[in-house]
């Protein structure tokens, strides 16, 4: 039994209260990231300024104590133009659902993943047409507009996995839950024959060098706590990406934060 489905599509059917300005600004993430990363370094300059945040709070209702997420000068796609070309000369391809966060907040973190599938021969191509995966406006009420952008998704998708015949790999693991369980479960979008095809980065690495590929890593002296996402422990993934930093050379996981460590604060799973 899916409750998380079952409490979102009770929330749709059953709430008579339509969702706020605050919710359309924070689940448009599309829209919001356009319009900021042209001007981001003035975006994060304001949303870090105390009266800012404190008139956010009383207009919106985003809290004044929380940190407001900082935008990238530029977005991931518009980096990825420059090496386009380059990506298309290796004969093993993926494509690669970066997400929000990536493509608006942290490029850099979509630039490390293509050096490393590029360190292991693989060249990385980007969905044709890309949109948000849908879980905030799922959050928010908008189950309409996320229908509409899952059916504009999968598009793209069958386009990579069918057409092209390439794997889609993913290093949001809630973007990668969505796609691969919510569209059908929770938004009646089929994705018969694309979701075996998505994957998280880390595994589908894990399994590449699980086959006898190699990668040189270099040693890194640190010790760190990981926290395991919460929809990556719910498909049952995890195990993939604490086995790939086992492999790093110096670096020491350390166990006893594991049991501190708390829900995500998602309440849909």
């Amino acid at each position: 039994m899916k409750i998380g489905d079952i409490i979102q599509r009770a929330r749709a059917r059953y709430s008579t209260q339509k969702p706020s300005l605050r919710d359309a600004i924070l689940s448009h993430t599309d829209l919001m990231g356009s319009v900021s990363t042209p001007f981001a370094p003035l975006v994060n300059a304001a949303t870090s300024l105390k009266p800012v945040r404190q008139l956010l709070d009383a207009t919106l209702k985003i809290d004044h104590h929380r940190s407001l997420p900082k935008y990238s000068h530029g977005t991931f796609r518009r980096w990825y133009k420059s090496v386009a070309a380059d990506q298309a000369r290796y004969a093993d391809q993926v494509a690669f659902f970066h997400g929000c966060y990536v493509n608006y907040n942290h490029p850099q973190l979509g630039k490390d993943l293509l050096k490393v599938l590029n360190a292991m021969g693989t060249g990385v191509q980007l969905l044709n047409k890309e949109k948000c995966c849908g879980v905030p406006l799922i959050a928010n009420g908008f189950t309409d507009k996320a229908r509409k952008q899952a059916r504009s998704n999968v598009s793209s998708l069958h386009e990579a996995i069918v057409d092209k015949g390439i794997p889609v790999l993913a290093t949001s693991s809630t973007c990668t839950f969505t796609l691969r369980d919510e569209y059908p479960h929770l938004l009646d979008v089929d994705n018969t024959g694309l979701r075996e095809h998505i994957e998280l980065a880390t595994r589908f690495l894990w399994r590449k060098l699980d086959s006898g590929q190699t990668l040189p890593l270099k040693n890194l002296p640190l010790k760190v706590v990981y926290h395991t996402p919460c929809h990556m422990e719910k498909m049952g993934w995890a195990l993939y990406t604490l086995e790939l930093l086992r492999l790093i050379p110096g670096l020491e996981l350390d166990g006893a934060g594991f049991a501190l460590l708390r829900h995500c604060g998602d309440v849909r799973l």
